[in-house]
């Protein structure tokens, strides 16, 4: 018994909420080579499952805004590459 597990199933939630909210996810082209899972005490995909991740509303004109990116002197355009495990 967890005291906590609660507490952190709903930041779990919370978390993976603003996550979405703020970025697109795209799974990166594994035709080529489909992912092999890995059995364990939980199913894990073997290297991980690669993604490409994007600021969501991102467009020429929103870099002329610089309240885009918080706490930012200048605006700026980002792109995330992302592995999970």
């Amino acid at each position: 018994m967890c005291l906590g597990k609660d507490m952190a199933y709903i930041q779990m939630k919370s978390i993976a909420a603003a996550v979405i909210e703020r970025f697109e996810m795209e799974v990166q082209d594994n035709e080529n080579c489909p992912p092999q899972h890995l059995l364990s005490l939980t199913l894990r995909m073997k290297g991980g499952l690669h993604v490409i991740v994007k600021e969501r509303g991102f467009t020429p004109e929103s870099m002329l805004i610089s309240t885009t990116v918080p706490h930012a002197s200048t605006p700026v355009a980002m792109k995330y590459e992302l592995t999970i495990f």
